[in-house]
């Protein structure tokens, strides 16, 4: 998809991905930085040299399009938690005499196990089995466990599962007109499962 297309499926795809960022901005600040950081305005940008920015002056983080489009959702996150640290050094710490990626940045995302590369896509994990990232490696267990293959050999064939079944009611029930405000809370795509 391009920027071009305005689509009314694409704006309301946007406003959901925004609110799904800022449902993750929430979800990070709190397990990574518990009660230290305000929530900042969440956009899109078009910038084709960055995948994410912390703007000091606007209290934005802006996350590039391209990349939330293309882009597996574990990959989203770990540029979403890069921008949160930055974050936490301008607001929190109050550092404003170094370079963006100096010694207090790194020395946060090393305490926060936070991706401080400053160019690319976040760096795999060395020391992981494949060198996955243990962020994409916890969302495959997930999948796997929730919709189970037939067999190794027909991976294409997901067992139609209890739990497959509700996922594919409840994606037809998904509404994507719902405002969107600062207080708003995010966008449940799955309703919980009774047990």
């Amino acid at each position: 998809m391009t920027r071009s297309e305005s689509s009314p499926d694409r704006i309301f795809l946007e406003a959901a991905l925004l609110r799904e960022l800022a449902a993750t901005w929430h979800e990070i600040a709190q397990s990574r930085f518990p009660r230290a950081l305000q929530a900042p305005v969440v956009a899109l940008s078009d910038s084709p040299h960055r995948l994410g920015c912390w703007h000091r002056l606007h209290r934005t983080v802006s996350i590039a399009r391209e990349l939330v489009f293309q882009q597996p959702w574990g990959v989203v996150r770990e540029v979403l938690k890069h921008e949160i640290a930055h974050q936490y050094v301008d607001e929190v710490l109050r550092i404003h005499d170094e370079t963006a990626h100096g010694p207090a940045f790194a020395r946060v995302c090393r305490e926060h196990g936070i991706d401080a590369t400053a160019a690319g896509l976040p760096a795999r994990s060395g020391g992981s089995p494949g060198g996955q990232n243990p962020v994409l490696r916890q969302r495959d267990a997930y999948l796997r466990q929730r919709y189970p293959r037939s067999s190794a050999r027909s991976a294409g064939t997901i067992l139609r599962t209890q739990a497959y079944e509700h996922g594919k009611k409840a994606g037809r029930q998904v509404e994507l007109h719902r405002p969107i405000t600062a207080d708003a809370a995010p966008l449940r795509m799955l309703p919980a499962q009774r047990p």
